[in-house]
């Protein structure tokens, strides 16, 4: 497969695009002592949808949501964990597409909180982004032209 940002051909992708990550974004104690507390989070490109979890960090969950509620069956089973910054950054442009302005994407990711769900969708296996609920409902309010700006 060819690499969309340097044109390489490689064999594995995303082990490749890990390489054109020169940024490292540690959590601090603190960080990781406030995200063991939160039991909600949001997974990202869940069928093609974010959906809410209630799950501790680390301890395996499962989540069902029926077609007449999601309008998909969907059935999650696995853990929410803090990973590396590359691992996150790749899982997060490859379930958002955001292969081809990799960079800017990047560099818009570089406050995010590392977090993945790693499990089960439906069967399959899956890597995607996730972010504690606090962290979601900060960058939500705070967007430009909110009612609300929080600091």
């Amino acid at each position: 497969m060819k690499c969309p940002i340097c044109g390489k051909e490689t064999k594995d992708l995303t082990q490749h695009l890990k390489e054109h990550v020169t940024f490292e974004r540690v959590l601090s104690a603190d960080e990781l002592r406030e995200l063991e507390k939160i039991d909600r989070f949001m997974i990202y490109n869940v069928n093609g949808m974010s959906i809410m979890v209630k799950a501790l960090l680390n301890h395996h969950f499962t989540f069902f949501c029926s077609e007449e509620e999601c309008k998909k069956e969907i059935h999650l089973s696995g853990v929410i964990k803090v990973v590396s910054f590359r691992e996150y950054i790749v899982t997060k442009a490859l379930a958002f597409g955001a292969l081809s302005e990799f960079e800017a994407f990047l560099e818009e990711s570089k406050e995010d909180k590392p977090l993945i769900f790693e499990g089960y969708l439906n069967g399959k296996r899956v890597k995607l982004p996730a972010e504690s609920m606090k962290d979601f409902s900060t960058r939500f309010l705070s967007v430009n032209g909110s009612y609300y700006v929080i600091h």
